[in-house]
């Protein structure tokens, strides 16, 4: 009897809850299940394949959409940006970016390409080195480049000529080349090179003042003629005190006494017809017998004329007088009133008495001191100073002028063009090549490493905020996912969604359950009631 009471009253609510349950599961597993078509001789049985893979593209489609529509926008992704907790994870990535690209140990650029860049690294070497070329050219070429070397010339110049001898040339340099040159003298002033230089250089000096218009007056120096006349002023006294000493010689009395015979006994001869008529007149031997003892008489009247100072003064005045006379007329003037054979034995005389000069022992030690004198003169003296006393008058800016065009114009040849491209293509590919590229901290300046992260930090973010939404279209998430889903298999896409709803199914079937065993409860009451 409890047996039927059971099946009576149990039985229908406990099957209704077991037919709802069942007819849920099977419903939900008919989502996915089969995962293809059945077939019954060659007919495809209704309901297969499952919902989700009959619709599979439909869905993926609907998702797709769903998520680039609603889940993943340019303003999502733009308030996503302005959250403090992703700008912190930007900043650090940005920072340890950085950090690394500055600590990184590079090699060369070459040795960063692949083997088929490697002749896009060569492009870029001669298109640079071309580039570089004439914009250096041009430059070159330039007023301003011309401004600039004589700019430059001029401050080098005024930095070193305004140092004095002793700055620019130590006492030390200056002792050694006196040294140097004292050895070099002996050998050279005594070589038979320095006689024919030194016969030439006279010649060609006595050729010169010979043939020149310029007076001995335009010629000397003040000094010199000053020191001339005081010479003769100096001079002349003992000059003719000597005379005086002389002519009280015997030995040259008798020369003179000779001198007068002969001159005494060529008189007859120079008279021609008129010797008869003097005969009677004149006795040559008496004249002769009586020359010893006139001779005496007037040396001794010539000396003490000679020591009169009046007349010492006249043969001063008349010696000033002669050569005042002298100084107005040129060398070739001069010399014109001499011989060949003179001029000859003037100029031999000349060079004997040069050569004589330079090999005297003592020659090359005086002009060892006349240099070392002239320099400690001029140690306090700057070189621009000596350049300007030593130079003709504008040489200096004359040589300045041609400096600055000879380097400019050095410059600006094509064969300065040349060596400038060759020189720059050898840098670059010693730089591209050669050279590694070792640490960008090692290279690149503290403040400026400091300042680089968050530079770079807000350009990335500032980026982000502007390109963002342009990016998202152009990625095109609606068509990414899409195309993900429908890429995936299918039992990925089952394993996906039972992930998302599982816990839901769960659900379901037990309403099915409970459903059908309120149904199997509603269906005893209305048994009853019959």
């Amino acid at each position: 009897m409890n047996v039927d009471l059971f099946l009576h009253f149990g039985a229908p609510p406990l099957i209704g809850a077991f037919i709802g349950y069942m007819t849920n599961y099977v419903a939900i597993r008919m989502l996915f299940r089969p995962l293809y078509p059945w077939r019954i001789f060659g007919i495809r049985v209704p309901f297969t394949p499952g919902i989700i893979p009959a619709h599979r593209q439909e869905l993926a489609a609907t998702m797709g959409r769903t998520v680039g529509k609603h889940l993943v926008t340019a303003e999502d992704a733009g308030k996503a940006l302005e959250r403090d907790a992703v700008q912190k994870e930007l900043s650090e990535i940005v920072d340890d970016k950085v950090t690394r690209l500055f600590s990184t140990e590079y090699g060369t650029l070459n040795s960063m390409l692949r083997p088929d860049e490697q002749r896009w690294l060569d492009d870029a070497i001669d298109v640079a080195a071309d580039l570089l070329s004439k914009r250096i050219g041009a430059y070159v070429e330039s007023a301003a480049f011309g401004d600039s070397v004589r700019k430059l010339v001029q401050k080098l110049e005024k930095g070193l000529l305004s140092h004095t001898l002793e700055e620019t040339v130590s006492a030390d340099v200056q002792e050694e080349v006196l040294s140097h040159l004292r050895v070099r003298l002996d050998d050279a002033l005594a070589s038979s090179e320095a006689a024919r230089l030194t016969e030439a250089f006279v010649s060609q000096t006595v050729a010169n003042a010979l043939t020149s218009e310029r007076r001995l007056d335009e010629i000397l120096p003040d000094p010199v003629k000053q020191s001339i006349f005081s010479l003769v002023d100096k001079e002349l006294p003992a000059l003719l005190e000597r005379l005086s000493e002389r002519l009280q010689d015997p030995e040259v009395r008798d020369r003179l006494v000779v001198r007068l015979e002969g001159v005494v006994h060529e008189i007859p001869r120079s008279l021609g017809g008129l010797t008869g008529f003097l005969a009677g007149f004149v006795n040559p031997e008496k004249i002769k017998a009586r020359l010893p003892e006139f001779v005496d008489r007037a040396g001794t009247e010539i000396a003490v004329w000679l020591s009169d100072e009046q007349t010492r003064g006249e043969i001063a005045e008349q010696t000033r007088g002669r050569l005042n006379e002298w100084l107005q007329h040129s060398l070739g003037e001069l010399a014109a009133k001499l011989s060949e054979q003179q001029r000859q034995d003037m100029l031999c005389f000349l060079q004997h008495e040069a050569v004589r000069v330079l090999r005297k022992p003592e020659t090359p030690e005086v002009a060892i001191k006349a240099l070392h004198a002239t320099a400690e003169r001029m140690h306090q003296r700057t070189l621009q100073s000596l350049l300007y006393q030593v130079l003709p008058r504008n040489t200096v800016e004359h040589m300045h002028a041609t400096l600055v065009d000879g380097i400019l114009d050095s410059a600006r040849s094509p064969q300065a063009k040349d060596v400038f491209a060759d020189i720059i293509r050898e840098q670059l590919v010693h730089l591209c090549y050669d050279r590694p590229v070792g640490k960008l901290e090692d290279k690149v300046p503290l403040h400026i490493r400091d300042a680089v992260p968050e530079l770079a930090y807000k350009q990335v973010l500032e980026i982000l905020r502007t390109e963002l939404p342009a990016l998202l279209e152009s990625l095109n998430v609606e068509q990414m996912v899409e195309d993900n889903i429908n890429s995936l298999p299918i039992l990925e896409v089952e394993g996906m969604l039972l992930a998302i709803m599982r816990k839901q199914f769960v659900y379901i079937n037990l309403f099915g359950a409970i459903l059908g065993f309120l149904i199997g409860c509603l269906n005893i009451l209305l048994h009853l009631g019959a």
